[in-house]
């Protein structure tokens, strides 16, 4: 008699696979890939889903920090240095 085996494809034990990168098909398709981030170390990221052969996607660099472009954002947005610097200084 045929028996099937729920247990090899249940859902969570998918996702335990994929956190930990044990799984096959997600190393296969680079789903997970390795970076080294320079305040955290070596970090898991999801890879790139969608595969082109012509023009293939990567990571160029890590996540930003906590407010790393915050500066840059409001120079585009108009706002002065000056009034950059009393928004931080007043916790904002």
């Amino acid at each position: 008699a045929y028996r099937l085996h729920v247990q090899k494809y249940c859902p969570r034990q998918r996702r335990a696979q994929a956190k930990s990168g044990r799984d096959f098909q997600l190393r296969a398709r680079d789903m997970v890939v390795e970076t080294e981030h320079p305040t955290a170390g070596r970090v898991r990221n999801i890879g790139i889903p969608v595969k082109l052969s012509e023009t293939p996607g990567a990571f160029r660099r890590p996540a930003p920090a906590l407010g790393e472009h915050t500066d840059e954002v409001l120079r585009e947005l108009g706002v002065s240095d000056a009034r950059a610097a009393a928004l931080r200084a007043s916790g904002a």
